[in-house]
Order: C-alpha cells, then structure tokens, then sequence
C-alpha cells in the first residue's frame, strides 16, 4: 500500500482509541473508496477488518 494509505490508517486507529467511531468510520469509507485497485481494497479490508471486532472478554463462561 502507498505511504498514504498506511498514514490514513493510523488516523483511522487513533481515531478508534480515542472513541471518535464516527469519523473512523468515515474515514475508512473513503479510504476504501479512493483504493485504485482490487487489491488495495482487499489489503485495506485485510488490515481495517480485524481491528472493526471489539476484542473478546476472556471471562465469558467456556472462554
């Protein structure tokens, strides 16, 4: 991916850990957008889609 895609990613993360979903969300949606190719596309889902799940709670029963 180009430098400014990784920058915009990192805008994205900061935005999340600082509970702005909204323009996270935002963000990320026209980054896919602006994404020239398939592959790109797919990189940025590959790269964004893990950190969309909130992490699990390891106390839930049979974690």
């Amino acid at each position: 991916m180009h430098d400014e895609m990784w920058q915009a990613i990192r805008q994205i993360e900061t935005a999340v850990r600082a509970g702005d979903y909204a323009t996270a969300l935002a963000d990320a949606h026209r980054l896919y957008r602006d994404a020239r190719t398939e592959a790109e596309r797919s990189e940025l889902l590959a790269v964004l889609g893990p950190r969309a799940i909130p992490p699990t709670d390891d106390t839930r029963e049979g974690a």
